[in-house]
C-alpha cells in the first residue's frame, strides 16, 4: 500500500541535499516508531536538489528504494516537447469536432466533452 504522508513547504529555505535528505529522514523515523509501518521506499521531485538528496539517502539507508516522481517526469517531458513543437500547444486546446454524437464538444486536453 501508499501512505503519501507529508508534504513539506520548503519555499522558505534553501534547497540543499543534505536538507531534503535530513527531512525524508526525519518522516521515516515517525512513520516506523509511531504510525508503526515499515517504510520500503521514498519518491521525490526529479530536480537536482532531490537527485542529490536521493543519492546521499540511499548510501545510508541502502534497503529502502528512493526514486523520483513519474508524474513529476512526464511534465517535464511534455513541456519540452511544447517547446520545440510550435503549435502543439495550440492544437492540444482546441475542441475537435461537436459531431461526435451526444452533444458538447469534445477538448482532447480535458478528456471531456463540455456543453
Amino acid at each position: 500500500m501508499v501512505f503519501p504522508h507529508t508534504s513539506l513547504n520548503t519555499t522558505v529555505e534553501r534547497h540543499f541535499g543534505e536538507v531534503i535528505k535530513a527531512y525524508i529522514v526525519e518522516e521515516i523515523q515517525v512513520v516506523q516508531t509511531e504510525l508503526k509501518i515499515q517504510v520500503k521506499a521514498v519518491v521525490t521531485d526529479a530536480a537536482s536538489d532531490c537527485r542529490k538528496a536521493r543519492r546521499l539517502f540511499v548510501k545510508e539507508y541502502p534497503h529502502i528504494v528512493s526514486l523520483d516522481c513519474f508524474a513529476h517526469q512526464m511534465n517535464l517531458s511534455v513541456g519540452d516537447y511544447l517547446k520545440h513543437h510550435s503549435g502543439a500547444a495550440d492544437e492540444l486546446g482546441r475542441p475537435l469536432s461537436s459531431s461526435t454524437g451526444g452533444g458538447g464538444t469534445w477538448y482532447p486536453s480535458l478528456g471531456c466533452k463540455l456543453r
